[in-house]
């Protein structure tokens, strides 16, 4: 038998458990409801910012999106590629062999041997001004660069001797000029002289190099290429008063000595740099080079107030080839402004040495000592106060 009222039957029962506990119910649903609507309100503010995964935190930003401006502390070592500087150089020039005139203290008879006592009266060093100017480019991916330098030295001297001597007693008086042209001899005595000395000294320089660091604080710099130019030297010697012992009167020379020499060679160098902090280094820098080219010397020796007159040149032109030094120790201090600008101020003593560039080729010196040809070395020496930008 069916019983057709068990519908009704739990659904009175349901009813009355509902009745009994609706309170306990009623809780339930209130918190239920208020978990609901905090999960609903964290997954809204999660979904308007949801975490990167690890990987796509890792990923590269996107191409097409504006690359951000670098920062302004990037190091200028890295970044700084044309420079130029400008140097003030303040140096003293000398030529050895550049002599005026051989001082005697004993008579000498006519044509006879030159007394024991003799003083050499050599042409004094002289300090002028110049400057240098260099430009070049540094590659960053194989840290060679490669510069052009010219260096630009003009300077002439004046010098007076007066040795106070007696022309009548031939006493403290100096040789002007021994035996000159064939046949012909010449013995001048004086007290007085009056040399110029000037000096063109051109050189331009081509050369590569590489910056080798050593540690975190000393580098050294290898150079190379060419060096080329010229070095043009003029010496005019005015003797306003001679007694000519031949000619037994007072007559006055000028001998105008010139030496001009092209050349052009190899060069090397090995520069170092020691790093203080703060900017400061120590530096020095030396090089060396093998220089051939055409040298052009002349002798012009003029003689007035007597017969023979006529103006005695002498002529030597020849190809020979010269080493040449460059030494310079000094310190420096460099600063970075705004990340790409990059500017020095350095303080250096610098020592050049050409041999065998002043040629006299038989002045009044040359004859009166038996040396038909003699070579004199140049030498530079002073201060150089440099200033540099690299962008």
């Amino acid at each position: 038998m069916v019983n057709r009222e068990l519908p009704y039957t739990w659904t009175v029962l349901v009813w009355d458990f509902l009745m009994k506990h609706r309170l306990s119910l009623y809780t339930i649903c209130m918190l239920s409801s208020a978990a609901t609507a905090q999960l609903t309100a964290g997954s809204q503010r999660a979904g308007a910012q949801q975490p990167r995964p690890l990987l796509a935190r890792q990923q590269q930003p996107d191409s097409s999106q504006p690359a951000a401006s670098p920062p302004m502390t990037k190091n200028c070592d890295t970044h700084a590629s044309a420079f130029i500087s400008a140097d003030y150089l303040h140096w003293q020039m000398g030529e050895s062999n550049l002599l005026i005139a051989v001082e005697i203290s004993n008579p000498v008879a006519f044509g006879g041997p030159l007394p024991d006592l003799v003083t050499v009266i050599e042409q004094n060093r002289s300090a002028g001004s110049g400057f240098r100017i260099e430009a070049g480019h540094h590659f960053h991916y194989d840290q060679w660069d490669h510069m052009l330098q010219w260096t630009h030295y003009n300077h002439g001297t004046n010098q007076s001797v007066n040795t106070g001597g007696n022309l009548a007693t031939l006493d403290k008086v100096f040789l002007a000029s021994g035996a000159v042209g064939a046949g012909e001899s010449i013995t001048l005595y004086g007290v007085q002289a009056e040399s110029f000395w000037s000096l063109h000294f051109n050189i331009l320089n081509l050369e590569l190099g590489r910056r080798c660091p050593l540690s975190r604080k000393v580098s050294i710099y290898l150079h190379g290429g060419l060096q080329g130019g010229w070095i043009n030297q003029t010496q005019t010697i005015d003797y306003p008063e001679l007694f000519d012992e031949g000619f037994g009167g007072i007559i006055s020379v000028v001998s105008r000595n010139t030496s001009n020499f092209a050349l052009i060679g190899p060069v090397v160098g090995l520069d170092a740099r020691w790093s203080l902090g703060l900017g400061l280094a120590l530096f020095s820098n030396c090089s060396v080079a093998l220089m051939y080219g055409y040298n052009k010397a002349v002798s012009r020796i003029s003689v007035e107030s007597r017969p023979l007159s006529s103006p005695i040149i002498i002529n030597d032109k020849r190809h020979r080839g010269v080493p040449a030094m460059r030494i310079e120790i000094g310190a420096d201090w460099i600063r970075c402004f705004r990340g790409w600008v990059q500017a020095r101020v350095g303080l250096g003593f610098e020592c050049q040495y050409w041999w065998n560039q002043w040629t006299a080729t038989g002045s009044s010196y040359g004859l009166l000592l038996g040396i038909p040809i003699s070579y004199g070395d140049l030498g530079l020496s002073g201060l150089t106060v440099e200033f540099g930008i690299s962008l």
